[in-house]
């Protein structure tokens, strides 16, 4: 692991250079340096972080606050539900979608007024909606982000303007910006770069325009979303998608927002491979049976495992563990665990499951049962003498000439010899 100039510092670091050199936890070429303050690189299905920069320091989060409002909403309420703008709502000002008080609009318009324009009176409507009220919905936020698992977060409003008990860090925002990803109409909504919405009692339509610059220049860019105030500076949190495979930067405090996400995202997809090693219900792989009516059984992964590594260090190492199994196998049982060893030496394990039923041959179930069966026979065999020994005896006793007791006096008794 390489170690960022200006690294692990509480306040923003006093650096001489302009630009900041981030950590990066795998791989041989370093990523390029940012004029932001705090940042942190990931990819969104994995969630594997592949460089940092003083993730977890304070910082503010403008707007980028308005992600974690539409994951608070989309939980709460259902898209299409109308809203009725509220007089607070229409009075929030800096950058709206003009709405005004009364005005009825659905759940979805105003998240992508929210989420596209960057509208504080969209994330306030929708706040008063959810929860009656904006601290109430602030109460919601912080609920929400310790159900995310978000240690270095705070939130007192839906939009991030700037408060100074307002506050997140680049880690955390990078989690709320991956499960906005995660839902499929959060995710369209930041990715549109341009949208008209109606506009009841107007000659036109509401235009909404994304303010993400980078959505716009580079066609690669996905998202996600844009905030700056005095105090916070210029932030964003981009996504990416090449071939399939999705990245999301934050930087947070940068004079060159759109450059500082465009190279790091550039530097992942030129020096890094995702790597499929298992895919749920495929990737059989032949477990061996031992004692059974056949010698192998097909298995499949439990769970998907995906991993992101270095494009020059792919290899990677199965091992099966148990190697065999015995028989009888069911369909559905997990029979073995089979364990990735990667080139970092860090390891991933998945279940396998059978594909089938494998019984137990005829000889095995008997050498299974041998106690039993030995059991079985020697009782059988005591009760078999105990019976012959029981007829024996009977037969010698009848043929026995017995006497009356007046004809067995006068016989009488043998000498004892002593």
């Amino acid at each position: 692991m390489w170690t960022a100039d200006c690294f692990g510092a509480t306040e923003p670091p006093a650096c001489a250079a302009p630009q900041h050199s981030l950590t990066f936890f795998m791989g041989r070429v370093p990523p390029p340096r940012i004029a932001g303050r705090a940042a942190v690189l990931m990819d969104v299905e994995t969630g594997t972080v592949l460089c940092s920069l003083r993730p977890h320091a304070k910082v503010y989060p403008a707007s980028l606050t308005k992600m974690l409002t539409a994951l608070v909403v989309v939980n709460s309420a259902d898209a299409d539900e109308l809203v009725t703008v509220s007089p607070r709502a229409a009075a929030v000002g800096e950058t709206t979608m003009n709405l005004q008080a009364g005005e009825q609009i659905t759940v979805r318009h105003l998240l992508e007024g929210a989420l596209i324009a960057s509208a504080n009176d969209a994330a306030v409507a929708l706040a008063i909606h959810v929860a009656g009220s904006v601290p109430a919905f602030a109460r919601m936020m912080n609920e929400e982000a310790a159900r995310l698992g978000l240690a270095d977060s705070h939130f007192v409003n839906p939009h991030g303007l700037h408060d100074p008990r307002h506050y997140s860090s680049a880690a955390d925002m990078a989690t709320i910006a991956r499960k906005c990803l995660q839902h499929p109409l959060l995710r369209r909504i930041v990715a549109t770069r341009r949208l008209t919405l109606p506009w009841p009692g107007k000659p036109y339509d509401r235009l909404l325009v994304n303010r993400t610059r980078l959505l716009h220049r580079w066609e690669e860019c996905d998202g996600i979303k844009t905030g700056y105030t005095r105090q916070a500076g210029n932030c964003i949190a981009a996504s990416a998608t090449r071939d399939g495979w999705q990245l999301l930067c934050v930087v947070m405090n940068s004079r060159a927002i759109s450059d500082d996400s465009r190279n790091l995202l550039q530097w992942a997809f030129d020096n890094f491979r995702p790597l499929h090693l298992a895919v749920k219900g495929a990737s059989l792989r032949p477990v061996a049976v031992k004692h059974g009516t056949h010698r192998h059984v097909l298995a499949a992964a439990a769970r998907s495992v995906t991993v992101v590594l270095p494009a020059d260090q792919l290899h990677v190492t199965e091992t099966l563990q148990p190697p065999q199994v015995s028989a009888p196998v069911h369909r559905g049982q997990v029979v073995a665990t089979l364990k990735f060893t990667l080139p970092t030496g860090a390891t991933r394990t998945v279940p396998l499951v059978a594909e089938a039923d494998v019984p137990a041959t005829l000889w095995s179930r008997v050498r299974a049962n041998g106690r039993a069966l030995a059991l079985c026979v020697l009782l059988f065999t005591i009760f078999g003498s105990m019976v012959l020994y029981g007829a024996a005896a009977k037969a010698v006793g009848t043929s026995r000439r017995r006497f009356p007791p007046r004809q067995r006096r006068a016989y009488p008794a043998r000498p004892r010899h002593r």
